[in-house]
């Protein structure tokens, strides 16, 4: 198990880090060829670097990020069975929260049960809205979207992330983009986007909303009743202007791989983060 330089707090002690991400498979979110790996890296490496730090995750569970930040929880936090205990008025300990809807209830991840049995997380149950339930006959479709909304809601009044990280993605991606503006706290709302993972992450950084009512605030981007415009900042495209340092003559140049260092990116990444005013846990 890996741990923190006990010699010092970690830089995001106190931070909680929304990440949002998801493997495109639809149009009109682009692909890469090599999607898949792209986003597991950068997931991988931001789940590592926030960890490394004494950060803690929060998302809304997804099949195909669960058992990714379940498998590297392992290298950094004590396993606890049974899960974790809390108290009434006691702080949340929880290294990762994972917000659920009631309306995907029976159909969550073996991994995500085992983060929760094990104490690497706390599972948060959100009712449905309206009766709705999942159907996993409707494949490739949009489905219980109220209750998704409630339990992205109640994932921001409570968890108080310091920032979004957006990777990949989808609707979703500019769903919980645009709530995040609808906080109620001091500070920039800043939403880091890793465009070289695709997907709606892309289309953040090139501030491409699709033409849909569901976004126009977040197409918009300006102040209106109840919403905050949310500073959009590219990532790999800001890591890469950090990084433009003199090499030596005979060493390759980072930002020229085929594929980012991700694990490079991440650790500018949560330095970035811990820049800004967060809630203290």
């Amino acid at each position: 198990m890996r741990r923190l330089d006990r010699d010092r707090p970690g830089i995001l002690s106190g931070h909680r880090v929304f990440l949002s991400a998801s493997v495109p498979t639809r149009v009109p979110f682009e692909r890469k060829p090599d999607a898949p790996f792209q986003i597991e890296q950068a997931v991988a490496s931001l789940v590592r670097a926030v960890f490394a730090e004494g950060g803690r995750l929060v998302f809304g569970g997804h099949p195909s990020i669960s058992p990714l930040v379940a498998s590297i929880a392992a290298e950094y936090f004590p396993v606890r069975p049974g899960g974790l205990e809390t108290t009434p008025g006691s702080p949340d300990t929880a290294p990762v929260l994972i917000f659920q809807s009631r309306a995907f209830e029976g159909f969550l991840p073996g991994e995500t049960w085992e983060m929760q049995r094990f104490g690497f997380a706390r599972i948060v149950w959100v009712d449905a809205v309206n009766g709705e339930r999942f159907d996993p006959e409707l494949r490739g479709q949009r489905q219980c979207q109220e209750s998704l909304g409630a339990m992205r809601s109640e994932l921001l009044r409570t968890a108080t992330p310091t920032a979004l990280v957006a990777i990949g993605g989808m609707e979703g991606v500019f769903d919980e983009t645009q709530l995040f503006g609808r906080q109620d706290r001091p500070g920039s709302l800043v939403v880091f986007t890793l465009r070289e993972t695709g997907g709606a992450a892309e289309l953040l950084a090139k501030k491409e909303i699709p033409q849909s009512p569901d976004w126009a605030l977040l197409r918009e981007n300006r102040a209106a009743p109840g919403y905050r415009p949310v500073h959009i900042r590219v990532a790999d495209d800001e890591w890469k202007r950090a990084a433009s340092m003199d090499l030596p003559p005979d060493r390759p140049d980072p930002r020229a791989v085929p594929v980012p260092p991700y694990p490079v990116i991440m650790q500018w990444l949560v330095q970035e983060i811990a820049k800004l005013p967060h809630s203290r846990l």
